[in-house]
């Protein structure tokens, strides 16, 4: 069975059809979702789902009984069971986080530099939702109430770590602007053809040609 995690949903909402099936009825609910669409979907009570994932591992999924194609996880309820999304382009896990591997994501964050977290973008789960903040050219970040302390708590720590070395991305990124920079750069080089200021005197003198043909610069002009 496929269940969507979904990092939107407040809530988990499983579908009415799977019940007597797959889901048991555990109690009530008065959820009420609404859809992309904006219709509202009462709930119809909690059902529960039992299954064992790839590993053989015994996983059980709680949620409002809704009417809905399809299993929506909520992933701030999955993640408040103890456990840590790690995705990527591909997919990606959702690591206990009392395990070894959960002990050392969350050792790696915590020992990470400024300078590496420069390239990090914050995440904040909000009513259930988690949301990402970004700023206009020059603009300010507005940041929900819950969530300022916890920007302020990391701007200050930047400010307090001596700068380390930059992420090796960063540095390729600065590199490549560098070389586009240089290359628009205007290049004034001096032409083969202008005439020394001997020639100069010379043509001034005899009324002769300088090297090439060139012709000297009027100031009047």
């Amino acid at each position: 069975m496929r269940f969507n995690l979904d990092t939107g949903a407040a809530q988990t909402a499983v579908p009415k059809g799977w019940v007597n099936d797959k889901v048991t009825v555990t109690g009530s609910s008065e959820v009420i979702f609404k859809t992309a669409s904006g219709e509202l979907v009462p709930s119809e009570g909690t059902g529960t789902f039992e299954g064992f994932g790839e590993s053989g591992m015994r996983c059980r999924v709680r949620g409002a009984i809704a009417d809905v194609h399809k299993p929506l996880v909520s992933a701030r309820k999955c993640l408040g069971f103890g456990r840590i999304a790690v995705l990527d382009e591909n997919g990606g896990q959702l690591v206990p986080v009392n395990s070894k591997a959960g002990r050392a994501i969350q050792g790696i964050i915590n020992r990470s530099t400024a300078a590496e977290a420069k390239t990090w973008l914050p995440v904040y789960q909000e009513r259930g939702v988690y949301n990402f903040y970004l700023k206009t050219k020059g603009g300010k970040r507005q940041v929900a109430a819950n969530a300022a302390e916890t920007v302020e708590k990391e701007l200050n720590a930047a400010s307090e770590v001596p700068e380390a070395r930059a992420d090796p991305a960063e540095d390729a990124i600065e590199e490549v602007m560098e070389e586009v920079e240089e290359s628009e750069r205007t290049k004034l080089v001096k032409s083969p053809d202008t005439p020394t200021q001997a020639e100069v005197d010379e043509h001034e003198s005899t009324g002769h040609g300088t090297r090439s043909g060139a012709e000297t610069p009027d100031e009047n002009q």
